[in-house]
């Protein structure tokens, strides 16, 4: 029983790392859409589309930071 909550929980982790993806091109194409994923910490592991370049200029710079610090630096 063991070996196959493995499984199952390593399917899960699969689909979890599949899922930034797909939410990087829904923002991506979808008009005045952002999307943002953080972790367990509350740190962004995702931030993309329209509202959030508006809002930094460099997307990318708040991966990895949570919302404490970029509110900061605004």
């Amino acid at each position: 029983m063991l070996a196959s909550n493995m499984t199952e929980n390593e399917k899960i982790d699969r689909s979890l790392i599949e899922m930034p993806e797909t939410y990087r091109l829904l923002a991506q194409n979808l008009p005045n859409t952002s999307i943002v994923i953080f972790d367990h910490d509350m740190r962004y592991t995702l931030a993309e589309g329209s509202i959030v370049k508006r809002l930094l200029p460099n997307d990318e710079s708040i991966v990895g930071k949570r919302p404490d610090e970029i509110l900061e630096a605004i």
